[in-house]
């Protein structure tokens, strides 16, 4: 983990400098000890930062000593404490309690000056951490005590930037404390941004006390965060960027024709000689209507599309920043149109991918066709005013087009009622209620059309039973307005129109004598009996009824 180091006491610094210790193995007493005896005290040479975790701080502590350098010697064991571990009383020994490596013997090297262990566990940032070490023989007795180092895990600090003003792709120097050793995946230098955010510097050297880092565009002014393991620590003064920067355009998507504001920093009060907005690259060569530190307002040209938008001060270019141009709809065709119904949008920048369009109370509207400056779409909604949205995928939503749907087209049929027998001579007109823009009115009749008119108010069509055939039918009326059709609800009526045509085929003939005995030998009930059955209309049938068949022979429908 970076961001912490392990301070060091003064006893272990003196000691790491050490580059020749006698091991106990090379001592002339040692040398006469037997098997059974215990070891001289081995002599820890220093500690130091472990590994480094995620969580900014180490992921322990390495600790080094001298080998003892003797076959009895078999291992060492490792203790560690969060205070001072005082040398045991006589015939006593540490406590095993305080062991590392989960309590177990580390192993002697067979070969070598110093031994290190990497001592893991979870660290506490300001916390100190004391050692002592014990050599262990063959029969594993444990040496007095060595020599007790300790360390403080303490977090990195920055402290100043230098120089204090810079120009993106300048070195500066950020000094501090306990950085260490680099790790390109955990540290970072990052500078502040326009919107609050932070962007990375590319390093260029990385000491424990110093770091050198090239300014990024696009940088603004401020102090530098030292991230090391994601512990950050801040300069103690901040670094003043002295390219112009832009921080955003407002608004952006923006329509054409209209103004837009570059935001940001370093522009200069005022637009001196050489000063410019460029727009993909050229000098911008349209109206620019202020200009100030912080914001240049400026008319976009009405043939705009994607664009970069830099800044020119003082020959000093800023960063660039993609204007995009908003979809926006100019004009529609069939105002008035109901839910159903296809209208045209007519406009520019809606992009060539297809986007989506909604009515302003979130209805979703189909799309029939999509093109930049066209897009056709069935409607959907209530009958009124409304405001039509497309959203573009490249450049964002359009403005709200004010839109009015027309009332659904309704009908309404009278003049009739269900159930009547309509006879010839009982001519009756169709009573038509329906919207004055309806381009055509039918009167339906078993669902054939038997009249029609395309004039308001739709008069003049009728019933005329005398031209129908005998028998039940449904009338109905049909309105029709571009392309939606609607239809009343059926009504059915009966037609009488021919005495005696019992079969209803149009003739009085040898067919209605045969169609109507079988009425006669079988009784009906007074509702199962039509009107052109019961030929004296006496609501039975009988041979009376026959004999009105035969009189009526030879009559034919006036239609037919």
């Amino acid at each position: 983990m970076k961001g912490i180091l392990l301070k060091l006491t003064g006893m272990a610094m003196a000691l790491l400098t050490a580059v020749s210790i006698s091991s106990c193995g090379g001592d002339s007493a040692a040398a006469d000890l037997n098997p059974g005896e215990s070891l001289q005290s081995p002599v820890l040479l220093g500690v130091g930062a472990g590994d480094r975790a995620v969580s900014g701080a180490p992921a322990g502590i390495y600790v080094t000593w001298n080998r003892v350098d003797d076959p009895r010697a078999i291992g060492y064991f490792l203790y560690r404490d969060t205070q001072s571990i005082p040398n045991p009383d006589p015939g006593e020994s540490l406590n095993p309690g305080l062991r590392v490596n989960d309590g177990n013997m580390i192993p002697n090297p067979g070969s070598g000056a110093t031994v290190t262990h990497d001592d893991i566990f979870s660290v506490v940032v300001g916390q100190t951490y004391f050692y002592r070490l014990t050599v262990v023989n063959l029969d594993g007795d444990e040496s007095d005590p060595s020599n007790e180092l300790s360390w403080t895990i303490s977090l990195h600090t920055a402290g100043n930037v230098t120089p204090g003003t810079a120009f993106w792709g300048d070195d500066v120097v950020v000094d501090g404390t306990n950085f260490l050793a680099y790790n390109a995946s955990t540290d970072f230098v990052v500078f502040p941004t326009y919107d609050g955010g932070t962007v990375q510097g590319a390093i260029v050297d990385w000491q424990d006390t110093a770091i050198t880092v090239t300014v990024p565009e696009p940088a603004v002014s401020g102090p530098l965060g030292v991230l090391i393991d994601g512990v950050v620590s801040f300069t103690d003064n901040s670094l003043t960027i002295l390219n112009p920067t832009i921080g955003e355009l407002d608004p952006n998507p923006g329509f054409v024709g209209q103004a837009t504001t570059i935001r940001g920093v370093n522009f200069g009060a005022t637009q001196d000689p050489g000063d410019e907005v460029l727009w993909d690259g050229v000098s911008f060569t349209g109206t620019v209507n202020s200009w100030s530190d912080t914001e240049i307002e400026i008319v976009v040209p009405v043939d705009a599309m994607l664009a970069d938008v830099q800044v020119i001060k003082t020959a000093v270019n800023s960063n660039t920043v993609q204007f995009v141009p908003r979809a926006e709809i100019l004009s529609v065709d069939n105002e008035g149109y109901q839910a159903g119904e296809e209208i045209t949008l007519t406009g520019r920048n809606f992009g060539s991918s297809e986007g989506t369009a909604a009515l302003e109370d979130a209805t979703v509207l189909s799309i029939v066709s999509w093109a930049d400056t066209s897009v056709t779409l069935q409607l959907d909604g209530s009958a009124g005013a409304h405001g039509i949205v497309l959203s573009s995928v490249d450049n964002g939503d359009s403005n709200s087009f004010d839109y009015t749907l027309g009332e659904p087209l309704t009908v309404e049929l009278s003049g009739f009622t269900a159930g009547q027998v309509y006879r010839s001579g009982d001519d009756t007109a169709a009573g038509v209620s329906t919207a004055a823009d309806a381009e055509l009115v039918e009167l339906l009749l078993g669902g054939n059309v038997i009249a029609s008119s395309d004039t308001a108010p739709f008069d003049g069509m009728s019933l005329i039973p005398g031209e129908i055939l005998n028998g039940a039918y449904d009338i109905q009326l049909r309105a029709s307005r571009r392309s939606i059709s609607v239809t009343t609800d059926s009504l059915e009526i009966l037609i009488y129109s021919l005495v005696g045509d019992i079969n209803a085929d149009g003739s009085v003939d040898e067919l209605d004598r045969d169609a109507l005995e079988p009425l006669i030998t079988t009784p009906l009930p007074p509702g199962g009996i039509m009107p052109w059955w019961d030929t004296d209309e006496d609501g039975i049938v009988t041979e009376a009824d026959l004999s009105l068949v035969g009189f009526s022979f030879g009559n034919i429908l006036s239609a037919e």
